[in-house]
């Protein structure tokens, strides 16, 4: 499986800063097989060139989503080599609500409402009979839409009223609404094998202001489950689990029974997915205390993190400072 307010624009589903993002994404992602293409030096070399690779775009996806990562390191047993992936956030439906435009190319969406201007080009006003977003995930649970191992919800709105309203919801199992007072509250169910378990429910401490463009999100990092209003956290608690989704499921935005009183302009869904797995050369040696470097929403970690790389006589000793630059 593999995001300047009135300077920023829409075309196509992805917005100007998301391109930037994942092209600076695909070039440090085509570096980690320069290596077998160039004159590589040692295997010591170029395993430390895999991890470096894999810390720079989990920091690199961190800060500009503002969202948790984290890099994941296995030492090997002697018989299996030492890997290193990192798993970061990708899109997987990004919607602008610009005239005639349905969605991105790989998630077709039904979206309905008025087109007016917006935040960033044109937004849409929903109509309350009809959702602003629909999207069955019946066929792509599994494959596109799999938010399984984590995801964040995020919409840019700006309200008229103060009213009880939904804002995002995914079957019965996920959503994110409005108080009278215009506080978010979530509802996130968990896996309990192939069933439904429990739920997650909460309330933010930071409300919508009427009259003002706010991004609100509702993000699952695989640990917690959090609302963020403008990035800042107004409620997270832990998750029991992985998030359960049922066949019949359908993503909507503003549902026609709850729709939003005011404008909402653009839409993205976004799920953690891993990197692919880099493998290091035979015989080379990771000694590591930590084997999970995590990375904040500032794309930083708490504190240093020290690996050593071996091969035959070969030491190299490194650390990861927080600001995830290897050293």
């Amino acid at each position: 499986m593999q995001r300047a307010d009135s300077t920023r624009r829409t075309t196509g589903g992805f917005t100007l800063l998301e391109l930037m993002i994942v092209m600076t994404l695909l070039g440090v992602l085509g570096g980690f097989g320069l290596g077998f293409l160039q004159d590589r030096g040692s295997d010591v070399e170029l395993a430390l060139s895999m991890v470096r690779d894999h810390v720079r775009v989990a920091a690199l996806t961190a800060r500009t989503r503002r969202l948790p990562t984290s890099v994941e390191l296995t030492k090997g047993d002697g018989i299996e080599a030492p890997t290193v992936r990192a798993r970061v956030l990708v899109p997987v439906g990004i919607w602008s609500l610009e005239e005639r435009q349905r969605g991105d190319s790989r998630l077709t969406a039904t979206i309905g409402g008025t087109i007016v201007p917006g935040r960033f080009g044109m937004a849409r006003r929903p109509t309350d009979r009809e959702p602003l977003l629909t999207l069955p995930t019946a066929e792509s649970r599994d494959t596109l839409f799999d938010l399984s191992e984590g995801f964040a919800i995020q919409l840019d709105v700006k309200l008229d009223t103060r009213e009880e309203m939904v804002l995002a919801r995914l079957g019965t199992n996920v959503s994110l609404t409005l108080d009278r007072d215009l506080y978010p509250e979530a509802k996130v169910t968990f896996r309990d094998g192939d069933r439904a378990g429990g739920s997650v429910t909460m309330t933010s401490t930071i409300p919508l202001r009427l009259h003002q463009w706010t991004t609100v999100t509702l993000a699952h990092d695989g640990k917690d489950v959090s609302i963020l209003v403008d990035e800042r956290v107004g409620a997270s608690r832990a998750m029991g689990g992985a998030l359960y989704q049922s066949e019949s499921d359908t993503f909507e935005i503003s549902p026609g029974d709850a729709s939003v009183l005011g404008l909402v302009d653009e839409v993205r869904v976004l799920a953690y997915e891993f990197t692919q797995l880099d493998t290091f050369p035979v015989g080379v040696e990771l000694r590591c205390r930590e084997e999970r470097i995590e990375f904040g929403r500032d794309g930083r970690i708490l504190s240093p993190v020290e690996f050593t790389l071996v091969f035959g006589d070969e030491r190299q000793e490194h650390r990861i400072d927080p600001g995830g630059v290897v050293q």
